[in-house]
C-alpha cells in the first residue's frame, strides 16, 4: 500500500491566534507557548495583516527591561 504525498493542508489549520499591534508581547509569548508555534500573524481592528511576529522577535523584546508594557507594535 502507497501513502499519499504530504501536502500544506496536511501541516496547517484554519483555527489563526492572531494578535493586534496594542497586545502586549508577553501576551504574544504565552499564546505562543500554549499552541506551541513560532509565528502570529499581527493584524488590524478590520482584520488585515500588518505583520508577523516570531518567536524570535519575542525573545529579542523580552530583553527589555520594561517588559510588561511593551506593544507588539513598538
Amino acid at each position: 500500500m502507497r501513502s499519499r504525498p504530504l501536502t500544506v493542508a496536511d501541516f496547517m489549520t484554519t483555527a489563526l491566534i492572531t494578535m493586534k499591534p496594542t497586545d502586549t508581547v508577553v501576551h504574544a509569548d504565552v499564546d505562543m507557548r500554549l499552541a506551541n508555534i513560532r509565528h502570529i500573524p499581527v493584524v488590524d481592528d478590520r482584520g488585515k495583516l500588518v505583520g508577523i511576529l516570531s518567536n524570535r522577535d519575542v525573545l529579542r523584546a523580552l530583553g527589555q527591561a520594561d517588559i510588561e508594557s511593551v506593544r507588539i507594535g513598538d
